[in-house]
């Protein structure tokens, strides 16, 4: 006879502390800084690259910035 196991019960989430939002076309150096993941030098490049339409485009602009930057550096 084959030995069902049962199944399991996923645990729950672990409850976390509301996340605050921030506008990234208004908030200043120090509080992206403060983001998990964003350093003074990204965040100077966020500021730097203003407007954004969306998150998507963060990406976007900051590796265009980056390979002008390579290239002007030659």
């Amino acid at each position: 006879m084959p030995n069902k196991a049962k199944p399991t019960t996923p645990k729950p989430a672990a409850i976390s502390a509301p996340v605050q939002l921030i506008d990234i076309n208004t908030a200043n150096e120090q509080e992206l800084s403060a983001l998990k993941g964003i350093g003074d030098v990204r965040a100077a490049n966020i500021i730097k690259n203003r407007p954004y339409k969306g998150k998507d485009e963060l990406g976007a602009k900051e590796n265009h910035s980056i390979r002008r930057l390579r290239r002007d550096q030659g």
